[in-house]
């Protein structure tokens, strides 16, 4: 972590080495120094040891400094204690940002780089800069600084130079807080620079709202008064999407209708399956206009994408103008930046939970750990369901709005880690927003720039450092078959978590080729059923390996069609004795039945009665057609099309067993399903 603190120098007076608990070990002795400002004063001994360079934010001559603010040196120190690392920290006293290179040294003088990127202007006054890494698999002797004022004109002094064998930011900020450095701000570090994507990607013209696919593979996002939008110029947004092919993306699409219209359009989220879209504001099919103050959900067809349908939020307003959404990789999480009467102050985030198909809970306000009095918006859930990346203009920072990150510590989704600023190469003076990543967390998507003609909003992507990545998960796709045709088919997936199968799917096929993907946390047992109509369903097992690594798995699946029994015995439906009122303990085989007609949409069954023999043939038959009618009751109440049952009564014509005695006779007393079309 990178920090902004101010020190206290009565604390420093009174420091004892002995009460750090995980001590940093501090530069000892200076190996090399060029263009070094002195022998004494500015040299490099003044960045041995602890700091000491006070009061930090302007230039003092205990701290170490080249010759003139604007060339380059460097400045190499070794420590007494050689040893696996997992931290470099560097107090950067007056004009941080001039760091261009670290390396390190091993006992045998082997040179490693752990660090590089263009010397910058940083809005601050000093920094603790700390650069995480895998912890090292070599011993560190020597840490070395490449610094340039050339490029960035200005003195950039340093005043100590420390190495961690820990990367816990509790034990940092208390050992920083047993030297006196309080008060701080934390901040992130990259070893590489954001990457613009191009030309098949960026215009001349604002790309804004970069989604990309769980897989990596598509990139979705929209386009500002570009000439080719449906509306033209004066179309104020259109979605564009592009390709990861052949190591490079291709040249962006217009996504056309029913998607794209003369109003603002855009992707706030991509399943993991992608076959479903998150998009703003409401479609009206019947009406003039869209409704701005909404969100809307379209699914892939075989003929293109499905016209919107609004999303149902139970009891949703929003006070605010703006508002952004974003839907989880499972499918089961919506959250939104709005304003409602509990709100801190301007945008917050809250969260919402799926309840049924396409109803979700009331918002619920994710708390002041994260939202401020000012705006907090750009929502993106990782796929871990934990971290949580988000725009905000109220946590401080480099400009108008950063990008930040936190996590989730329980299931309340009202406890968050304190929210780190991604730093200066995601950050900057201007507008930042819009930042999300795919599942395997290897890269993050961005906007940067003004929106102007002379500096629009264009979209780049960085490589995440470990330590900025979500939790990782697994990643399983491939293809459905018909086992005996070897053809592709649409089938969907429901996750098994603790023995039970969710009940909503969190992946369904496309509906041309079979493929399909989704995302497994590495808390769950890796097992999922696939459901296709017409086809035996199928528990698959995931083998993953032992380490908690992101994982890629491919895995076909061949199904077996079904070979129905065209009668389907009720043999747990149980009556009370002479009437048609059913018992409790009579739920297994009606949810079988309910879950047949379910999967099998275009099923009409025959639903008959049946008793014993016994007793008046007129009664008998009186009796089998309210029991059948009472089944069919219960299946219409639990939402099956009354027009695909129908009833038969048969009393006790059709024996299935003897009548002679009650052991055999009970078999006869029945209700049956068939199958007739």
């Amino acid at each position: 972590m990178c920090n902004k603190f101010f020190l206290s120098f009565a604390a420093l007076l009174f420091f004892s080495p002995m009460i750090i608990a995980h001590e940093i070990q501090w530069a000892r002795e200076v190996e090399f120094q060029h263009n070094n400002y002195g022998t004494q004063n500015w040299s490099g001994k003044q960045a041995l040891g602890r700091p000491d360079a006070l009061p930090y934010g302007s230039t003092h001559p205990k701290a170490f400094r080249l010759n003139s603010y604007a060339t380059y040196g460097t400045l190499i120190v070794s420590f007494d204690q050689p040893k696996r690392i997992q931290q470099v920290i560097i107090l950067e006293n007056f004009g941080p940002g001039r760091i261009t290179d670290i390396y390190l040294y091993d006992e045998t003088g082997k040179k490693f780089q752990v660090y590089n990127t263009p010397a910058k202007i940083l809005k601050l006054d000093f920094r603790t800069f700390c650069l995480r890494l895998q912890k090292t698999d070599y011993k560190v002797k020597k840490v070395e600084l490449t610094i340039n004022t050339s490029v960035q004109k200005g003195w950039c002094q340093i005043d100590a130079i420390g190495i961690a064998d820990y990367d816990n930011q509790q034990l940092l900020r208390e050992d920083l807080l047993k030297l006196g450095l309080k008060n701080y701000v934390e901040e992130n570090s990259f070893t590489s620079e954001k990457e613009n994507l191009g030309f098949n990607i960026n215009s001349q013209y604002s790309e804004i709202k970069p989604i990309i696919s769980p897989d990596g593979q598509t990139l979705y996002f929209s386009r500002k008064n570009y000439p080719g939008n449906m509306n033209g110029k004066f179309d104020d947004q259109d979605i564009y999407y592009s390709r990861w092919e052949y190591d490079s993306w291709n040249l962006a699409k217009n996504i056309g209708p029913p998607l794209n219209n003369e109003y603002p359009n855009g992707v706030s989220a991509v399943s993991a399956d992608g076959n479903t879209l998150l998009l703003i504001n409401r479609y009206q099919r019947f009406e003039s206009g869209m409704d701005l103050n909404g969100v809307s959900i379209s699914k892939r067809t075989k003929t293109g994408w499905s016209f919107p349908r609004q999303v149902f939020i139970k009891g949703y307003y929003n006070n605010s103008r703006y508002a952004d959404f974003y839907l989880s990789s499972n499918g089961k999480v919506l959250l939104m930046a709005i304003e409602q009467n509990d709100s801190y102050g301007d945008q917050d985030l809250y969260v919402s939970f799926l309840e049924d198909e396409n109803i979700w809970s009331h918002p619920v306000n994710i708390g002041n750990m994260i939202n401020t009095h000012k705006a907090e918006f750009s929502p993106f859930l990782a796929a871990d369901d934990k971290t949580l990346y988000f725009a905000s203009e109220g946590h401080g920072g480099y400009g108008g709005s950063d990008i930040y990150y936190t996590q989730r510590t329980d299931d309340t989704w009202q406890n968050w880690t304190k929210p780190q600023n991604l730093g200066d190469n995601v950050n900057s003076p201007g507008w930042d927003a819009y930042y999300s990543i795919p599942a395997s967390g290897n890269y993050a998507y961005f906007v940067h720039g003004k929106g102007t003609a002379k500096n629009p909003m264009n979209i780049y992507r960085i490589a995440l450092p470990q330590e900025l990545r979500p939790e990782p998960v697994v990643l399983v796709k491939g293809k459905v078959f018909d086992a005996k045709s070897q053809k592709p088919i649409v089938a969907s997936f429901y996750l098994e978590k603790n023995n039970i199968v969710e009940k909503m799917p969190v992946a369904n096929t496309g509906p041309h080729d079979g493929k399909y993907s989704l995302v497994m946390p590495f808390d769950s047992n890796h097992s999922f059923k696939v459901k296709a109509e017409g086809y035996e369903a199928q528990f698959v097992k995931v083998d993953v390996s032992a380490d908690k690594t992101y994982q890629e798995i491919e895995k076909d699946i061949f199904m077996d069609r079904v070979v129905y029994n065209p009668v389907v015995k009720l043999n747990t439906i149980y009556f009370e004795e002479g009437k048609s009122v059913v018992l409790p303990q009579s739920s297994d085989d009606l949810k079988e039945v309910i879950e047949l007609m379910v999967e099998s949409p275009t099923y009409l069954i025959e639903i008959s009665g049946h008793t014993d023999n016994r007793g008046s043939l007129h009664l008998k038959h009186q009796l089998s057609q309210s029991r059948a009618a009472m089944i069919r009751k219960l299946l219409i109440n639990a939402g099956i099309d009354p027009n695909r049952i129908t009833t038969a009564a048969y009393g006790g014509t059709q024996p299935v067993a003897s009548n002679e005695i009650e052991s055999s006779r009970k078999f006869n007393r029945r209700v049956e399903v068939k199958i007739i079309r």
